[in-house]
């Protein structure tokens, strides 16, 4: 049987460390905190912690990358924000400090990928808030951290792409890891995947 291009996403870039991280809220209605929270408590605290530099945060949905946005400004981090409704000049400016270092985490959504297709410079981790609904955009995230190890900005070993999934995303998983993996990641005890 021929394997469709979707389902090899991550297998694509076997060389660099993938990790999914499963949630588990119990209706997709909790679906939305439940990230948020596993996000600030897990993700942004380790970000800040470790005191990250080069983290491009993916965010498929506007909403919830508002609500990111308001909170990582009243912590008053440094960060850009890249979205569709970015002008010309703002999204300059955002990739411009974040590929400088001055701005260590940037925000990005789906939608500003779908129209603008952003190869952003200075990314040494993508963090996806959840998966893209267009499978080829979880390879274009993968490979913007490779375009900086084949510029001499960073490693192959500081190359890191982290994802966080619940069983709600199941179709949006599936296109990116197969069928089988899917089956495993969504019944396996163990909540964190790591493929490399």
């Amino acid at each position: 049987m021929k394997k469709s291009n979707l389902s090899t996403s991550y297998e694509s870039h076997s060389n660099t460390a993938q990790t999914f991280s499963r949630i588990a809220p119990s209706s997709p209605a909790e679906d939305p905190e439940d990230r948020f929270d596993y996000f600030l408590s897990v993700v942004l605290s380790s970000i800040t912690r470790h005191d990250k530099d080069g983290v491009l945060v993916f965010v498929p949905s506007y909403m919830d990358f508002i609500r990111l946005r308001n909170h990582i400004t009243e912590l008053n981090l440094n960060a850009g924000f890249l979205s569709e409704y970015s002008s010309a000049k703002e999204a300059a400016r955002a990739k411009s400090h974040f590929m400088s270092g001055k701005n260590k985490i940037l925000l990005y959504t789906e939608r500003a990928h779908h129209f603008r297709r952003y190869k952003v410079a200075g990314v040494k981790e993508v963090m996806m808030y959840g998966l893209p609904n267009n499978p080829n955009f979880y390879r274009e995230l993968v490979e913007m951290p490779i375009l900086n190890v084949g510029r001499g900005k960073c490693t192959l070993d500081e190359v890191q792409v982290k994802v966080v999934f619940s069983r709600w995303d199941a179709l949006k998983l599936e296109r990116i890891v197969g069928t089988a993996k899917l089956g495993i990641m969504m019944q396996d005890k163990g909540n964190t995947f790591k493929f490399s």
